[in-house]
């Protein structure tokens, strides 16, 4: 074979793998090493319509729970959050706390999920991620959250929400940074049994 064949060979390889690389990484994250630690649900969305109902899964009762709402599109502000998430994460290996992240609209186009496992398996970012789809009916219902004794809040996206170990979301967080401390502060002392 003549260099100018195995030259043209090797440069329509690399452009294939250029071509391709997310079709790789998301086969790399996917199955070749898959962080069993980062749990992807999926819900019936026609049954479950409220943060309320998420918290009544089995896998979310009894334990206080953490939940992360944010966009599909907004990939810049999970990866400024990153290392607070990651201290929620290395706080509570003990699985002490739920870690519940929720995105919205990765259904609707297969190359959005796939770009979004990418990202969660890159940032390392433990827990459970649920996905809802763009149509989604319901999706208002995780835009108001209902605190005892102060009525429904309207929230803004990404917002952050804490839940006691029953299920009862007891604090909604606006601050432009997640504070550990006081999720700390909240784990430790407000939700013994």
């Amino acid at each position: 074979m003549n260099n100018k064949k195995i030259i043209f060979r090797i440069l329509l390889i690399f452009l294939l793998v250029v071509v391709n690389l997310n079709k790789i990484e998301y086969i790399f994250y996917k199955y070749l090493i898959p962080n069993e630690s980062v749990v992807i649900m999926e819900i019936d969305t026609s049954k479950i319509k409220t943060y309320e109902q998420i918290l009544q899964i089995e896998e979310f009762k009894g334990k206080p729970s953490f939940i992360y709402f944010n966009t599909r599109f907004n990939y810049d502000r999970l990866t400024s959050d990153t290392l607070q998430l990651n201290k929620l994460n290395n706080l509570y290996k003990d699985k002490k706390l739920n870690l519940i992240y929720i995105a919205n609209g990765l259904e609707d186009e297969p190359k959005n999920k796939q770009e979004w496992e990418i990202k969660i398996n890159k940032l390392n970012l433990t827990g459970t991620h649920i996905s809802l789809p763009d149509n989604y009916d319901n999706f208002h219902s995780f835009m108001e959250v209902k605190k005892p004794n102060k009525g429904t809040t309207i929230t803004s996206i990404p917002h952050y929400l804490l839940s006691d170990m029953y299920g009862k979301i007891t604090d909604t967080i606006f601050t432009p940074e997640i504070d550990v401390n006081k999720i700390n502060y909240f784990v430790n002392t407000k939700t013994q049994k």
